[in-house]
């Protein structure tokens, strides 16, 4: 029996691992404020270091080692101070960052206190701001999109406005996509193996493929020591050779038009996840695992068939009894399942498309993880009823038995 484990951004956060939406933005901020000098000192640099990245040696000591070296002058640009930096990653994040609509957009929105503790809460904010465009209605227009459009009057504030802004957003979200890519391979995968915190259980699970939302190789690293497993990054594979234009890491929306105007409508599908899927070249591996699934159930059914059909000729006509004992009776195969279980994924209709085929398939039985708090189990019950209705969820939580929910163990 194959096993699948389908996996998302709290399988890092399980780890240890610093990849939340927060810890990205606060990485953005520390480094964007390092390099405007008129808000902070090296001396505070290094103190927001300390405060937001204490626990990760690596990290702290690649970024105090530039900042105490630096005594920043008013008087100075900080494209000054960049090309002094000697660390290339540093550089090259904060050129990726360096007045990005969406990274000032997402700065507001956290001081603010609206966006929530998962990577989907940030993709939700930026499809209300592709929404609130497509539709050009001033019902849907918030404080939160007023905010975003200053920032883009200021940054088209030479071109003709609203007609760039598409591409304004285009181009930033490529470079806050890239940003991200710099920080998790630079110094999120910098941390050693050894802090890492390993899992008992999920060692146990030891499956045959691992269908990653991820742009991070952790389970590879820390599980996978045979390296027998097969991986399906659907989300893309963070490389620091990467440029902005080869990056494949997908960071959009789930589709906001309705039917009748989705095919038609394509002035924001760059911003789709579906499209980015495409474009970007993810590939779909997971779907070739589903067919050899679906092959090797045609190839039993048809075996046992011919079996069958062996059987009960051995018993047909006129044959002596002794001739019917020694005939051989064979065994009919049982017919292929794989496992899946879902560890750190939120199970948010924006990747419905793609979970819904393995949970709505009668011969992969799925365990879902989640965490004892009372809430996340809620959470995700009300998610599978968005992506497969809640006929389909009973019927798989009752009389099939398809999909089960299970507890992260606690002393995990």
């Amino acid at each position: 029996m194959k096993k699948i484990l389908m996996i998302g951004n709290g399988f890092d956060l399980a780890h240890g691992l610093p990849t939340s939406y927060k810890n990205f933005l606060k990485f953005c901020e520390i480094i964007n404020n390092f390099f405007l000098y008129q808000t902070v000192n090296a001396e505070t640099a290094n103190q927001n270091v300390e405060n937001y990245f204490g626990e990760y040696t690596t990290i702290k000591q690649r970024l105090r080692k530039e900042f105490s070296t630096f005594v920043l002058e008013p008087s100075k640009n900080p494209f000054e101070i960049l090309n002094k930096i000697a660390d290339k990653a540093i550089q090259d994040f904060y050129k990726m960052i360096c007045d990005n609509i969406w990274i000032k957009y997402f700065f507001y929105i956290e001081k603010s206190n609206k966006l929530q503790e998962n990577w989907i809460d940030l993709e939700v904010e930026i499809f209300k701001v592709i929404q609130y465009f497509e539709n050009t209605s001033k019902d849907n227009e918030n404080s939160s999109v007023k905010e975003l459009k200053f920032y883009l009057k200021d940054a088209n504030s030479k071109k003709n406005y609203p007609e760039k802004s598409t591409e304004i957003l285009e181009i930033d979200l490529r470079r806050m996509t890239r940003a991200l890519e710099i920080y998790l391979t630079e110094f999120v995968e910098g941390i050693p193996l050894e802090e890492f915190h390993k899992k008992g259980y999920i060692e146990d699970i030891a499956p045959d493929y691992v269908l990653s939302f991820n742009y991070t190789d952790t389970y590879s690293r820390l599980y996978d020591t045979s390296n027998n497993v097969e991986y399906d990054y659907i989300h893309g594979y963070a490389r620091y050779n990467n440029t902005e234009s080869t990056n494949n890491m997908v960071l959009g929306i789930s589709e906001s038009l309705p039917d009748e105007s989705k095919n038609k409508d394509l002035r924001f599908v760059t911003f789709k996840k579906y499209y980015q899927r495409i474009y970007k070249k993810t590939g779909n591996k997971y779907l070739s695992w589903l067919k050899d699934l679906e092959n090797s159930i045609i190839r039993t059914e048809k075996q046992n068939l011919e079996i069958e059909n062996h059987n009960k000729t051995l018993f047909a006509g006129p044959h002596p009894q002794n001739l019917k004992q020694q005939a051989k009776i064979c065994k009919t195969d049982p017919i292929p399942k794989y496992e899946l279980y879902i560890l750190g994924h939120s199970l948010d209709v924006t990747d419905g498309d793609i979970i819904r085929r393995f949970l709505c398939c009668n011969n992969i039985t799925t365990t879902i993880y989640y965490l004892d708090n009372g809430i996340d189990l809620k959470e995700k019950i009300s998610n599978l009823i968005r992506i497969i209705g809640q006929d389909e969820l009973i019927s798989r939580t009752g009389d099939l038995e398809t999909i089960k929910f299970k507890p992260i163990p606690s002393d995990s």
